[in-house]
């Protein structure tokens, strides 16, 4: 169902799929796939959002060394990929602490050259 709100969903799925991105509980494939889900579904995140979302799996990934959490970080930096939210990709960049695929994504995203942002808006 998950996969389906990427192409489907809209603005009114999106919290439902923000709350699924950092629930207690779930399966782990569940967490994967909202967060790698967030950047396709309609509307826009607030900057709390990614924030309570990127500190949620970091700390749970610095304590365990969960892939679940290194994956689920991996989903939030593709979704502020395609937000173009440079200010939260270069502070994953900067923390030293981040898994080192999270902030090589990262920095993929904020070295994107312009013009191919711009194309894929089209």
């Amino acid at each position: 169902m998950i996969e389906a709100l990427r192409i489907l969903g809209d603005e009114d799925q999106r919290p439902i799929i923000e709350r699924l991105s950092t629930a207690e509980g779930v399966p782990p494939s569940i967490t994967v796939a909202a967060t790698q889900a967030i950047g396709h579904i309609g509307g826009r995140s607030e900057d709390r959002y990614w924030k309570a979302a990127l500190n949620h799996h970091a700390n749970l990934w610095q304590e365990t060394r969960n892939k679940t959490n290194a994956w689920a970080l991996s989903g939030l930096i593709y979704g502020l990929g395609l937000a173009h939210h440079g200010t939260l990709l270069k502070s994953v960049c900067d923390n030293d602490q981040a898994p080192a695929m999270t902030r090589a994504a990262a920095s993929w995203w904020l070295n994107l050259p312009r013009a191919v942002h711009e194309s894929a808006k089209r």
